[in-house]
C-alpha cells in the first residue's frame, strides 16, 4: 500500500500515513529504511492490522514534490499572490 512517513515521535516511533484516508500507524525507526525523512514516500505491506515491511518510494516522493513545486509556482504567478517571493 502506498504510505507517507509523517514525523518521529519521542525519538523512536516514526508514524506513517498509509492509503487515501492516511490512515495513522507507528513503526519503530530503527527498522525504517536508510536515508527516510519525513514527507517521503513509501510502499508498506499491513498484516493483522501492522505495518510489517516498509521500501522506500523514490518515483512517488520525486512526484510528489514536483506537483507541490508546480502548484506552488502556479500560487506565485497569481497577479495578487501571498506566496510571492519578495
Amino acid at each position: 500500500m502506498k504510505a507517507v512517513f509523517e514525523r518521529i515521535v519521542d525519538g523512536k516511533i516514526a508514524v506513517i500515513l498509509v492509503g487515501e484516508d492516511e490512515r495513522e500507524y507507528t513503526y519503530p525507526i530503527q527498522s525504517l529504511p536508510e536515508g527516510i525523512r519525513a514527507g517521503d514516500h513509501l510502499e508498506v505491506v499491513i498484516d493483522a492490522d501492522t505495518i510489517t515491511d516498509v521500501k522506500a518510494s523514490a518515483s512517488e516522493t520525486t512526484a510528489a514534490k514536483e506537483r507541490m513545486s508546480d502548484k506552488m509556482k502556479q500560487l506565485q504567478a497569481r497577479k495578487e499572490s501571498r506566496f510571492k517571493k519578495k
